[in-house]
């Protein structure tokens, strides 16, 4: 799931780009007055895409770090099981 969050991230930042390349471009057909006007449209887009992005990567450290916890009591439980014999 942190995959597919991670995915839609991406995607709204490239459409922020885009915006940004169209609201740059003299014969762009989006209704700014200004290219500063459009280049503000384009980071209220991909901001928050970043931040989905950031929220997808933050999971899947979580879940790596559970993992390595988990790895890491079955190693201290075989070294415990070891001084008791």
């Amino acid at each position: 799931m942190h995959k597919f969050i991670q995915a839609l991230g991406g995607a709204i930042v490239l459409v922020g780009l885009l915006v940004a390349g169209a609201a740059l471009s003299r014969q762009s057909g989006v209704a700014t007055n200004t290219p500063m006007m459009g280049l503000l449209i384009a980071a209220a887009i991909a901001l928050p895409g970043a931040v989905l992005y950031c929220f997808g990567a933050i999971v899947e450290h979580l879940i790596a770090i559970r993992q390595n916890t988990e790895r890491q009591l079955v190693i201290f439980e075989s070294l415990g099981k070891k001084r008791d014999v």
